[in-house]
């Protein structure tokens, strides 16, 4: 038995990982790490076995968004998968305010600490997107609020509000290694919520103050109508997974909800935006 790093390559103005991960799942990879243009997968394989892959035939949600998706294979040596993934896995430090680290990673007393173990999903901190989600949920009051995390990946974002007193969190992802995973970041925060597979917006669980949504531009756009329904007069909703160059799009498709701009951040080009009822 060897193991072998296929290396999937989006070429894509959009980060697409999130989706191609989401299709990458259904096959025999037993790990995956994220880069900045794509997805590493691992796989195990007999020594006399070939890796076939048909990208368009396999993967056809992923190449409907992206312009090209190639691969890469490479035969790698056994590896001791913990180690290796501590050794890449650095604490993240928001706004001097927030640390996020895994269990293995010593404490540094920040006024905000978040312990993830992250596995297979998205959600370490290390992405713009969950940093800027962060750090503006810095800046909410969300004392006794009921939150709706929807593409919850690891939870980071719902143990965060948690931690920040609010009173009910609802965290939704399609993938069920996230619901198992973020139930898992709960429990190592000392903090519980509630993790719901679906590939929708709960319409069933009464109305939130709060939506916080990091998922990607698509999706955003096709599930506004619902974060609305479920959103309470003068709720917020805050949103990022989309570049600056995106924001007219996604400001127009919010007026047509009577959605009200409040404020936006921005780092290397992805943005964070919050709007309220």
């Amino acid at each position: 038995m060897h193991y072998l790093e296929v290396y999937f390559k989006i070429n894509s103005t959009q980060n697409y990982n999130e989706v191609l991960l989401a299709e990458l799942q259904y096959f025999d990879f037993e790990s995956f790490a994220e880069t900045e243009n794509g997805i590493k997968a691992y796989i195990r394989v007999e020594s006399s076995t070939s890796f076939e892959f048909d990208v368009a035939r396999d993967l056809p949600i992923s190449c409907s968004l992206c312009d090209q998706i190639t691969f890469e294979v490479t035969t790698i040596e056994q590896t001791n998968w913990n180690a290796k993934w501590e050794e890449n896995f650095d604490p993240i430090y928001v706004e001097d305010q927030i640390e996020i680290r895994a269990p293995f990673h010593p404490t540094k007393n920040y006024p905000n600490e978040l312990i993830i173990t992250p596995k297979m999903s998205f959600g370490t901190g290390h992405h713009q997107t969950t940093q800027l989600m962060l750090r503006h949920i810095l800046q909410l009051d969300l004392k006794q609020k009921r939150v709706l995390d929807m593409g919850s990946g690891t939870g980071v974002l719902g143990i965060f509000a948690l931690k920040k007193e609010a009173r009910e969190v609802i965290a939704v992802d399609i993938e069920p290694w996230c619901i198992e995973n973020c139930l898992e970041n709960a429990h190592l925060n000392e903090v519980k919520l509630t993790a719901i597979r679906s590939d929708s917006v709960p319409k069933d669980l009464g109305l939130f103050d709060v939506v916080i949504a990091n998922i990607n531009r698509n999706v955003l756009l096709e599930q506004l109508e619902d974060y609305r329904k479920v959103l309470k007069d003068k709720g917020i909703l805050l949103m990022s997974g989309f570049y600056k160059e995106d924001l007219e799009q996604i400001e127009k498709k919010c007026g047509e909800y009577h959605f009200n701009f409040s404020e936006f951040y921005e780092l290397d080009g992805w943005i964070v935006v919050k709007y309220v009822l």
